[in-house]
């Protein structure tokens, strides 16, 4: 088989026909190149961003997403319907109140500060007219905020300030706390001489148990 040289016309055809091909194959490498870039690139960004979403809440996430602290609250006495009702950390009496009926006709409203917020195994007493009297904290700052006593801590002095309670009860109080240690719920004040039921849901209010 015989082999002609190729012309000087023919050799510079084939190298410019050999550059054009090596040029296109650049291109269609970088081409692809790029694509297969972009997809890895996503795919670590959507990895990055499953991986932040699964991140725990912080305290403020957790305010905003709605997934705040749940309180337990008693209410009893002048309103629709007495219970105990759950709550959520930052709500007042009066959202309870409402979530309790709201207060009958025959309820002491006056007596109620409806602005204050509420705490986990707070107890609420709407008094009747007639017995508001009795039923109001002897223990009120200048402003009208009740100042709560801690069961558990306090002394006969900061117990008498309690409304129906006068020496006798308080030194049973702080003498059934040193024999049993401190009171277990606000409801285990019942067990001490001299209170009971009715006593309890009028001091309830301005107790507080540590």
């Amino acid at each position: 088989m015989k082999f002609f040289p190729l012309t000087k016309r023919e050799q510079l055809v084939s190298v410019v026909a050999l550059i054009f091909a090596l040029i296109v194959s650049v291109m269609v490498f970088l081409a692809f190149g790029n694509v297969g870039l972009k997809e890895n690139n996503q795919a670590e960004e959507d990895i990055f961003m499953s991986f932040d979403n699964n991140q725990p809440l912080s305290e403020a996430d957790k305010q905003l997403d709605g997934t705040n602290e749940r309180l337990v609250v008693d209410v009893k006495g002048a309103v629709e319907h007495p219970g105990v009702y759950e709550m959520v950390q930052g709500e007042r009496v009066i959202d309870v109140i409402e979530k309790a009926g709201g207060m009958t006709e025959k309820a002491a409203a006056e007596s109620v500060n409806l602005a204050v917020k509420l705490h986990d195994e707070m107890f609420i007493y709407v008094p009747e007219q007639g017995e508001a009297e009795q039923s109001l904290p002897e223990q009120q700052n200048e402003q009208g905020d009740t100042q709560m006593v801690v069961l558990n801590r306090a002394t006969e002095v900061e117990l008498q300030s309690l409304p129906g309670i006068g020496p006798a009860k308080a030194t049973a109080i702080i003498s059934y706390r040193e024999e049993h240690g401190a009171f277990s719920s606000l409801e285990e004040l019942m067990n001490v001489s001299g209170i009971g039921e009715k006593s309890y849901e009028k001091l309830a209010p301005y107790l507080r148990l540590n």
